[in-house]
């Protein structure tokens, strides 16, 4: 073995990469390998690790880089047949025709598993070609859905091989093989790619003239959806779902630019409505404005649900940016012209632009109240009276015809009595969520909100609708949850690091409770810790502070006790959670910015006293 070991070292050193240098010295190297015992070939790892790396001193100081080209394609190939999946960390090295050779000689029982493994660094470099002649020729019997997303994105991209040179795109590759546009093709709508980078890069190309068309994926999708290749309304569908799905930024902002590049038609957006506006949940903007431009091209069309529209759009008022906004006005507009009967509705909905600090916007709402509301409505009046503190003088102008008129009875007030100063107010409540939409809403906001009340209400509604949630919903949860775990992954800030930790030990609750056949929820967040663990196994402190639990939370760089409380006001709702008790928290705030008014913090503890128990 001695001799044996000096020889690979020999070898590798002197190793030329040509293909008579294969034939004659690597390949026959290997089949002498072969001829050994796994436990004897074994041996050779230690070896193999160090001559990964060439050692030099310098002053006193040592230093390590990695070998050449040359020794690497040669080392990775005798690793191939004496390490297993876990050690196989030379992978990148070993070229597809290389591979080739070795499988006929060898292929271990890893090799499926290590393929479709898209949590390591350490992979072949392969890509969705020579994946599937792999497939073709029998080593693979299969490959995961979320590696042939990984690939795919790639296929249409021609490498120049100088070094200056700009790469060419052809999307009729997509055609070359039926699989791919009937299976292939629907796992970038599942799973996490770069197909926004290579599709930027598709558009670049074509604009410089590189290529005659536009041969990104998004454009040859759309000809394939008009040619018969594929089935648009699938594919159509297949986009919207993409929202609800834990996907970044990135990906959501170029799923929301797909849309538009499939240019639905009036039919198409009309037997769309429904999965649209669930989209209005969305944590980001760009899909949430893709949808409301959509739909204001169907809201003067017959077949518009515009009762359901103003519903679902009242929560957009709360995040949403200046042109969502401009865009829900406009449809407005659109709907009290077609429905007459909708413009108080309309008119009470958009009061809420009212608590906006954006004259511009509130003009806009005061234009609509005057063009198109009725003075005489108590509803009106009382909502816009709730809105009064907040307006700027040039709208009270613009409303002035919608104040109450004062009756007879009026009196003026006994200047002998002092102003008495309410804290609880009809212009400063905080609004609980009225149902489980407006929670799971509430809920997909939670770490972009502003306001520590906000916070709390979140939370409180927690306890309160958590025994309603189902499958569906935790589907529509699940980017929350991954955001929080980014969060604790990487973020520094304890008070956000705190709140994303909550969160955390709340999904773990859904997992326990999950006793379906199918795994559903615990296979659902076993995918979240699994992201949590991270690539490399050896970022154990990455890992230790994913996995904290809320209990042990304590500030990373600080010895600050005010979270303190909060922790332990968190470990109740957890507490409650598990144990069934749907009892409210005494302190959620009932009025801005942090107050509790006596009525309800007395109705709350009236709950606990008739069922004999004692709050926390």
């Amino acid at each position: 073995m001695e001799e044996l070991k000096k020889e690979l070292e020999k070898l590798s050193k002197a190793y030329v990469d040509t293909p008579e240098n294969e034939e004659k010295i690597l390949i026959p190297f290997v089949k002498r390998l072969l001829e050994l015992p796994m436990k004897e070939r074994r041996k050779l790892l230690p070896v193999i690790r160090d001559l990964q790396w060439i050692k030099s001193k310098f002053a006193g100081f040592s230093s390590e880089t990695t070998c050449s080209a040359a020794r690497a394609h040669f080392l990775s190939a005798v690793q191939f047949v004496c390490a297993n999946k876990r050690e196989m960390d030379m992978a990148y090295h070993v070229k597809f025709d290389m591979l080739c050779k070795l499988l006929p000689l060898y292929c271990p029982t890893w090799l499926m598993d290590f393929i479709n493994d898209d949590k390591t660094w350490f992979n072949f470099n392969l890509n969705y070609e020579q994946l599937m002649q792999l497939m073709d020729m029998g080593y693979l019997k299969e490959i995961a859905p979320s590696r042939i997303a990984h690939v795919l994105p790639w296929i249409t991209r021609i490498r120049n091989k100088e070094p200056k040179g700009n790469d060419t795109f052809n999307s009729e590759l997509l055609l070359k093989r039926d699989i791919t546009l009937k299976e292939h093709i629907w796992t970038i709508f599942e799973y996490e790619s770069s197909i926004g980078y290579q599709d930027d890069c598709a558009k670049e190309a074509y604009k410089k003239g590189v290529t005659a068309r536009d041969e990104s994926i998004s454009a040859a999708l759309y000809r394939f959806s008009l040619d018969g290749h594929l089935d648009r309304e699938r594919l159509l569908k297949a986009t919207l779902t993409t929202f609800h799905r834990s996907f970044k930024k990135d990906m959501a902002g170029w799923f929301a630019g797909f849309f538009e590049t499939l240019q639905p038609t009036t039919g198409e957006l009309l037997s769309l409505q429904e999965e649209m506006m669930q989209i209005f949940t969305s944590s980001y903007t760009k899909p949430v404005n893709v949808m409301l431009q959509q739909l204001k091209n169907i809201a003067s069309e017959e077949g518009f649900l515009y009762q359901e529209f103003i519903e679902r759009a009242t929560t957009l008022f709360f995040s949403s940016p200046k042109n969502s906004l401009l865009t829900i006005y406009a449809l407005f507009e659109k709907i009290v012209a077609q429905h007459p009967e909708m413009k108080e509705p309309c008119c009470i909905t958009l009061c809420q632009l009212f608590l906006k600090k954006d004259e511009s916007l509130q003009k806009k709402a005061a234009n609509f109240i005057s063009k198109h509301g009725d003075a005489s409505s108590f509803n009106l009046q009382e909502t816009l009276q709730s809105c009064q503190p907040e307006m700027f003088q040039s709208v009270h102008a613009i409303l002035s015809s919608f104040k109450p008129q004062p009756t007879e009875e009026t009196h003026e007030p006994d200047a002998s009595v002092g102003e008495t100063v309410h804290i609880c107010r009809e212009d400063n409540p905080i609004s609980f969520p009225a149902n489980k939409e407006d929670f799971l809403f509430q809920l997909s906001r939670l770490f972009d909100m502003e306001e520590s009340w906000e916070i709390e209400t979140t939370i409180a509604a927690i306890i309160a609708f958590h025994p309603q949630l189902d499958k569906e919903d935790l589907n529509r949860m699940e980017p929350v949850f991954q955001r929080a775990a980014t969060i604790v992954a990487n973020s520094w800030e304890p008070y956000e690091d705190l709140l994303a930790t909550f969160l955390l030990e709340y999904q773990r609750l859904w997992a326990q409770k999950d006793t379906s056949n199918t795994g559903f929820l615990r296979n659902m967040f076993t995918r979240l810790e699994e992201r949590l663990k991270g690539i490399d196994e050896n970022r154990g402190a990455y890992d230790e502070r994913s996995f904290k639990r809320l209990a042990d939370w304590k500030p990373g760089y600080s010895n600050a006790t005010c979270f303190t409380p909060i922790k332990h006001l968190w470990l109740n709702v957890i507490r409650k959670i598990k144990g069934g008790n749907a009892f409210p928290l005494l302190s959620t705030p009932t009025h801005t910015p942090a107050y509790v008014q006596a009525t309800e913090l007395v109705r709350r503890l009236a709950v606990y006293q008739k069922a004999e128990t004692k709050p926390c």
